[in-house]
């Protein structure tokens, strides 16, 4: 997806899309935007828009070099699952290429996987955690614990994929809201 935050960055000169792939371009599979997007599109030789099979396959991206993938999650467990598109059968979105960015970046050499999210939300007029114990039931799991790597929260950040099984809930914790750590601590006492 090529937003209106992308054409900003190229506009400041801050995208240079030096990589091996499609070199000089930024690429895509489809835009959603601002009519200005829209606009800037047209015609424009510096973005191409490719099928998903040029975009989004783990297999591609895992080819580029120092790829770093930010993608949103709506919760993540103690042990690193990360429900990014439904919780308790809800759906919320798309999986789009979620998965395969956070897979394709944790390969390539150099690469790097952000998953990122707010550690609290509201619901039903309740704030609650989203660094939880246990993804709740009916919940689907977008990204499997083995191949989370950065989860990151306004409290900071945590590479999951150094850790052993039994150091990721400390790790976790500590991105958690501090007002629901001892809540997670009691939960895996």
């Amino acid at each position: 997806m090529i937003s209106d935050g992308v054409m900003l960055l190229r506009r400041a000169g801050k995208v240079t899309n030096r990589k091996p792939l499609h070199a000089g371009v930024s690429v895509a599979t489809s835009p959603l935007g601002s009519a200005e997007l829209y606009r800037w599109l047209d015609g424009n030789p510096d973005v191409r828009m490719l099928p998903v099979t040029d975009v989004n396959e783990s297999g591609v991206l895992q080819r580029l070099s120092g790829l770093v993938s930010v993608n949103g999650a709506l919760s993540v467990d103690l042990a690193g699952h990360v429900a990014a598109d439904a919780l308790e059968g809800r759906q919320h979105s798309g999986t789009g290429g979620h998965e395969s960015f956070v897979a394709g970046a944790g390969s390539a050499p150099g690469g790097r996987s952000l998953l990122c999210l707010r550690s609290t939300a509201t619901v039903r007029d309740e704030r609650i955690s989203t660094i939880v114990a246990a993804l709740p039931a009916r919940t689907m799991v977008t990204t499997p614990r083995h191949h989370a790597q950065w989860i990151v929260t306004e409290h900071g950040a945590v590479d999951l994929s150094v850790l052993a099984d039994d150091e990721r809930p400390d790790a976790l914790i500590g991105i958690a809201p501090p007002d629901f750590r001892a809540e997670l601590r009691a939960a895996i006492a």
